[in-house]
């Protein structure tokens, strides 16, 4: 059985995009299928783990700049809008 501790917080992620790309990869081609991923995200909250998996999987294929935003999904909180940039070489 999971305890909190042992599972990822969920998010809502309100958009994913790709700004640089190498090797077969374009970025117009890595925006058209994160289309539907996006409209996905924001209809449902995703474990946190997840979506870092989604970005491990992006930059397997060749995504070198990465933006997100996304909402933390807590009871109470305030609004919180978070952006992520993840780069690599």
């Amino acid at each position: 059985m999971a305890t909190p501790a042992d599972t990822s917080p969920l998010i809502t992620v309100e958009k994913l995009t790709v700004n640089k790309t190498q090797g077969m990869l374009t970025v117009e081609s890595a925006q058209e299928g994160l289309e539907s991923f996006n409209a996905r995200c924001q209809e449902k909250p995703m474990p946190f783990q997840e979506f870092v998996n989604v970005l491990l999987i992006l930059s397997g294929f060749g995504a070198t700049d990465i933006t997100a935003s996304f909402l933390p999904n807590q009871s109470g909180a305030q609004k919180v809008s978070w952006t992520l940039t993840v780069a690599s070489a």
